[in-house]
């Protein structure tokens, strides 16, 4: 599934940038390779998100906890909790 969101996002972006004539058709091809990038990066990270592990099995930056699951207060982001 997260996958097809994916290909979704950089079908779309395609789309945009066929779209503008204010890019030169270099400028179009870089961009839609960037963009590539960032929806791999997106999806890459809502899976961490979700799952709660790393891509590198070490675990998720909330400490291996399902970020989805538990709401932090705003002021546990000025303090450290540890």
């Amino acid at each position: 599934m997260w996958r097809v969101f994916q290909e979704a996002l950089v079908q779309v972006m395609h789309e945009e940038f066929q779209k503008t004539d204010a890019l030169t058709a270099r400028e179009k091809t870089l961009a839609e390779d960037g963009w590539a990038v960032i929806a791999d990066f997106i999806i890459t990270e809502m899976e961490v998100g979700f799952y709660g592990a790393s891509a590198r099995g070490l675990g998720s930056r909330s400490g291996g906890r399902n970020c989805f699951m538990k709401r932090k207060s705003p002021e546990s982001n000025y303090r450290d909790d540890s």
